[in-house]
């Protein structure tokens, strides 16, 4: 269009110097009264003939270059509102939407992406690469990744579900979509994507998991509860006959060779436990209401400890005040938790450590506890708060310790991770625990040990 100008003015001033020397030969021959008038009037006519014609050339031009500087002031206004219809609704996805070219380096986005980048605007994200956002190095090697495989083969990856750490600190879900960027001479120069956020769905699908799974624990739990008075009686009298068949062998047998004993030692050590898993059983599903009394901290805590299946490589520390107040609990029941958490001790330092009982008054402490019914239900019957003053029992060990993914699960019926054992015996516990108006918690550390603590009320203090 510029050229065109330029033209055009160079056009009027070849005419503006036509007519000038027009007016030259004018005054040239009006001065010159010998000179041919016919000539001057041929020289004229052709030179008004030419500039005629120069002058519709000019006009010709003229409309031409106002024509062409419509057409493209029209060109360029619709180039500008494609490009605001298309930010608008890019903008306006309900999703994130970014292409980048072969080096996996990012030519634009729309705004829901550079939010969720930190960035204020987004043109900001031009040349910046994965790396170069907040999102972790192994989700950033992985959206490259995808990148390279979706421009090297010009194969869209379509559904990849993926996260994307956020400027927040979150965890954000994304299904995403990638296909290749190809130029006019169909070769790949690139990649796009769109993403939505799934992370709602995520949770659903969570959520529904571990409704799935509780609906599936309380069918066994509740199978259970029924099974478990007639599996008892059915199971804990042959055992007492065994036990006393080996009582006799051992009793009229003395003399017997070390094989023999050590057989016997096994049978008896084994009968053991499993009257101990039967007691765990009947005690889940049928949680019998405390006899409580006065009962003395010290004594409660050294009997536990004393009648505890302890290891001679696990070594054993007592520290607990003869001079604590006294509890309002049923013995009988405490020393079976106590019982119960000396095994878990002791099965978690198979190769020894140390065991250590101490025990310690909690002023004013407000507790909210829960039972559980025989079908491993909720039961208001044991629901109730109190604030008042408790014993706090401390039952640590050195083992291996509890990972976190466990710890979520360690007082749900059933789960277990020892190859013996039904795990039900920290169920126990916790119920025992809350029905004599105290609590249990847990705390652990991988490599380090886990201490069990046992909040009971103190006598004469709590209604």
């Amino acid at each position: 269009m510029v050229e065109n100008i330029m033209e055009c003015e160079e056009k009027i001033k070849t005419l503006e110097k036509a007519l000038q020397e027009g007016k030259k030969i004018l005054s040239r021959h009006e001065s010159s009264p010998h000179n041919n008038i016919g000539q001057l009037s041929r020289e004229f006519n052709v030179m008004a003939e030419t500039l005629k014609g120069m002058m519709a050339e000019l006009e010709i031009r003229n409309v031409c270059v106002e024509t062409e500087f419509k057409d493209r002031q029209q060109t360029e206004q619709a180039l500008r509102d494609s490009q605001q219809t298309l930010t608008y609704v890019l903008d306006n996805f309900p999703g994130v939407v970014f292409w980048k070219d072969l080096q996996s380096t990012y030519l634009g986005c729309n705004k829901n992406f550079s939010a969720g980048a930190g960035l204020a605007d987004p043109k900001e994200i031009t040349g910046k690469t994965d790396y170069d956002l907040p999102w972790a190095e192994t989700e950033a090697d992985a959206y490259r990744l995808d990148d390279r495989m979706v421009m090297d083969t010009g194969i869209p990856r379509l559904n990849i579900i993926e996260t994307q750490l956020q400027t927040d600190g979150s965890v954000t879900w994304f299904d995403t979509n990638k296909t290749p960027l190809f130029d006019n001479e169909g070769k790949v120069i690139g990649v796009i994507g769109a993403s939505r956020d799934i992370t709602e769905r995520k949770r659903a699908e969570e959520a529904l998991a571990i409704a799935r799974e509780e609906l599936v624990r309380k069918e066994k739990l509740a199978i259970l509860g029924q099974l478990a008075g007639l599996v008892g009686h059915e199971i804990r009298n042959p055992l007492g006959v065994i036990n006393n068949a080996v009582y006799f062998l051992k009793t009229f047998m003395p003399d017997a060779d070390e094989t023999v004993k050590e057989y016997l030692e096994i049978i008896d050590h084994e009968i053991k436990n499993s009257l101990h898993i039967i007691t765990d059983l009947l005690d889940f599903a049928r949680t019998r209401p405390p006899q409580t009394r006065s009962v003395d901290v010290s004594s409660l805590v050294k009997g536990g400890a004393g009648n505890g299946p302890i290891s001679d490589n696990i070594s054993i520390e007592i520290d607990v005040s003869e001079s604590l107040p006294r509890v309002w609990v049923d013995s009988i029941q405490i020393e079976q938790v106590l019982q119960n958490l000396i095994i878990n001790a002791v099965q978690a330092m198979p190769g020894g450590g140390t065991l250590r009982f101490a025990a310690r008054q909690v002023r004013g402490s407000r507790i909210k506890v829960q039972g559980m019914n025989n079908a491993g239900s909720e039961s208001d019957a044991f629901n109730h708060s109190s604030e008042c003053n408790y014993v706090e029992i401390i039952v640590a060990d050195t083992g291996a310790g509890i990972s976190p993914e466990n710890m979520k699960k360690l007082f749900q019926p059933l789960f277990t991770t020892k190859a013996k054992g039904i795990g039900l015996g920290l169920v126990v516990c916790k119920n025992l625990a809350e029905v004599n108006g105290g609590k249990i918690t847990v705390e652990s550390e991988l490599g380090r040990g886990t201490t069990f603590k046992m909040l009971l009320p103190i006598e004469g203090e709590c209604g």
